[in-house]
């Protein structure tokens, strides 16, 4: 049985796992072999996680095939993130603008297919607003690949959570970011995410990752670790 939007109803039977914040060679193919699917780069100065696209390249080009690769922006130009994810042939792009109507320029350079957006929640009234629009407009027509996050000042990495519990009543697949932690992301799973994308939650400072934490995280996500 299949949804509208070609999704198999079955798709929660695996959660999938981004670990964002990658800086250096080391995390990358630690977070890989415990299984991760997804790698985040962040590409915004301001960002204690910041990489730089030559040093993501570096790293990028030594993984292995089939892991997925993600560019993390903060109000760029459409052309400029586009020239990076064709240098680093990245998978995906996360773009944060806080004008809305740009992402409908973006989606002029980028196929929507490779748009990951993110709508930060500030209050529980924004996540319940959030989850009816959602359903309403449907995973084909949004264009993009939801990712719902909690809000702060700072982007990349913060770490701010919000009331995830009536993200279970959202019927398209969506990213949970922010504030997933080993010890909270069983709660996460509970609310049907299609993948979680952990940055701050497993780090043993900004830019670096705790090999503990990474273990304890997919462990309790349900890999043989």
């Amino acid at each position: 049985m299949h949804r509208e939007d070609g999704f198999a109803v079955g798709y929660k039977n695996r959660v999938r796992v981004k670990i964002c914040g990658i800086t250096n060679l080391e995390d990358a193919l630690l977070a890989v072999r415990l299984g991760a699917d997804a790698l985040g780069f962040i590409f915004y100065e301001k960002s204690p996680r910041y990489v730089s696209p030559e040093k993501a390249l570096g790293i990028i080009e030594r993984l292995p095939v089939f892991v997925s690769t993600v560019g993390v922006f903060v109000n760029e130009r459409p052309e400029a993130v586009l020239n990076v994810m064709r240098a680093l042939s990245l998978s995906f792009i996360q773009v944060y603008y806080d004008n809305a109507d740009r992402y409908e320029e973006l989606s002029q350079f980028v196929n929507s297919r490779h748009i990951i957006r993110p709508f930060r929640i500030k209050a529980d009234e924004d996540v319940r607003w959030l989850v009816r629009s959602l359903n309403e407009v449907g995973h084909v027509s949004l264009k993009c690949f939801p990712l719902i996050e909690g809000f702060t000042e700072k982007y990349g990495g913060a770490g701010a959570k919000f009331d995830w519990s009536v993200l279970s009543e959202l019927s398209i697949p969506f990213i949970l970011a922010g504030g997933i932690t080993p010890e909270n992301v069983s709660e996460a799973l509970r609310y049907g995410p299609y993948a979680i994308d952990v940055s701050s939650g497993v780090e043993e400072r900004p830019g670096k990752k705790d090999p503990k934490k990474m273990i304890e995280l997919f462990r309790r996500v349900g890999y043989d670790v």
